[in-house]
């Protein structure tokens, strides 16, 4: 999360004072149903909804970008949930023995 909601005004409010006027809100796919296929993080989508309505009473626009870069960060990347990568049958616990895929961030 960019920030704690109750500091949103104070990050908005600045940015509105820069003269910015639309803001890219980047959410991943893991963020929002990390937990399994259908079982949605209603916290975090609550926490989405209040972030953009804060910044269009700030007068900014909200560009929702669902981002992903090689697939998971579970493959170097970000974006999807481990749960899709063992669905098709990756040993998560074996992928860096792979070679397929280095992570880059410590487990």
């Amino acid at each position: 999360r960019p920030f704690p909601l109750d500091e949103a005004d104070t990050h908005i409010s600045r940015l509105r004072s820069w003269g910015y006027t639309t803001y890219r809100l980047l959410f991943t796919w893991e963020a929002v149903e990390h937990a399994g296929p259908g079982i949605y993080d209603e916290e975090y989508l609550q926490y989405l909804v209040t972030t953009i309505r804060k910044c269009h009473e700030h007068g900014i626009s909200v560009f929702l970008d669902c981002h992903q870069d090689v697939w998971s960060r579970f493959t170097g990347g970000d974006g999807a949930p481990a749960w899709t990568l063992e669905r098709v049958g990756f040993d998560l616990t074996k992928l860096n023995d792979s070679d397929a895929a280095y992570l880059t961030r410590p487990e």
